[in-house]
C-alpha cells in the first residue's frame, strides 16, 4: 500500500505538510499529557525533540491514541490471536480491546476531539477531508513503525500482531479516501517484498 502511495506524485503533494514548525512535541500521545483537573491545567511530557516537524505527525500521534488504541495495546488491554494458512499465502489476525467500560471511554474522547482538532485548523483555512487525510495517514504511519519495536514471540497478549492489522487497516481507509482502488496494491506486492532487502542500508537524516 505505501509503495502504491509513493509511486503517485499528486497523492504525495496531497499527503505533504504545506510547511514544518520548530513547536512540535513529536510524541504526543495520551500517556504523555499530566492533567490537573482541578486546576484546569496540563503539562505536556517527554517530548522527542524534533528540530522541526509537521504538526499532522504530532496530531495522527494523538489519534493512535484516543482513535486506534494504542495505548490500550501497549498495557495489555486487549485479547489477540492470529493464524497462517497451510500455504502461508493467507494471514488472519483477531483483536478485541478490554474492558467494554474502558473501551467507551476512549470512544467518547474520539468523538469529542473530532471538535477539538479540526475547529482551530478550518479557522485557518484548512479543508475538513484534507485534514482528515492527513491524520489518518500519519496515524497508520505511527502504528507501522510502532511494529518492529514489539515483536515478541512470548508477548501475551500479543502486541505486533494487532499493532501490524491496525497500521494496515489505516493505510487501507486512506487509499479510501484517495479515491484509490485496493486491488492495485497487490500488483505492487512482489516489488514491495523485494525492496525490504534494501531497508536499513542508508543512514537516516533530518531532510533539508
Amino acid at each position: 500500500m505505501l509503495m502504491r502511495l509513493e509511486s503517485d506524485r499528486s497523492v504525495a503533494s496531497r499527503l505533504q505538510p504545506d510547511g514544518v514548525s520548530p513547536f512540535i512535541h513529536g510524541d504526543l500521545h495520551l500517556e504523555n499529557i499530566l492533567c490537573d483537573v482541578e486546576g484546569s491545567r496540563f503539562w505536556l511530557v517527554d517530548p522527542r525533540g524534533y528540530p522541526t516537524c509537521d504538526i499532522y505527525y504530532d496530531l495522527g500521534k494523538l489519534a493512535h491514541s484516543y482513535n486506534s488504541g494504542y495505548d490500550l495495546l501497549h498495557e495489555g488491554r486487549h485479547t489477540a490471536d492470529f493464524s497462517i494458512s497451510a500455504d502461508g499465502h493467507f494471514g488472519s489476525i483477531n483483536y478485541e480491546f478490554l474492558p467494554k467500560d474502558l473501551v467507551e471511554r476512549y470512544a467518547e474522547l474520539n468523538s469529542r476531539m473530532d471538535k477539538v482538532v479540526h475547529e482551530p485548523l478550518e479557522r485557518h483555512g484548512e479543508d475538513k477531508a484534507q485534514i482528515d487525510l492527513r491524520i489518518r495517514f500519519n496515524e497508520a504511519m505511527h502504528f507501522c513503525s510502532d511494529m518492529p519495536f514489539h515483536i515478541n514471540t512470548n508477548a501475551k497478549p500479543y502486541i505486533a500482531q494487532p499493532i501490524y492489522a491496525i497500521g494496515a487497516k489505516l493505510l487501507s481507509e486512506v487509499l479510501v479516501m484517495l479515491g484509490i482502488d485496493l486491488e492495485e496494491c497487490a500488483a505492487l506486492q512482489d516489488e514491495a517484498l523485494a525492496r525490504l532487502t534494501t531497508i536499513g542500508k542508508k543512514p537516516w537524516r533530518f531532510e533539508g
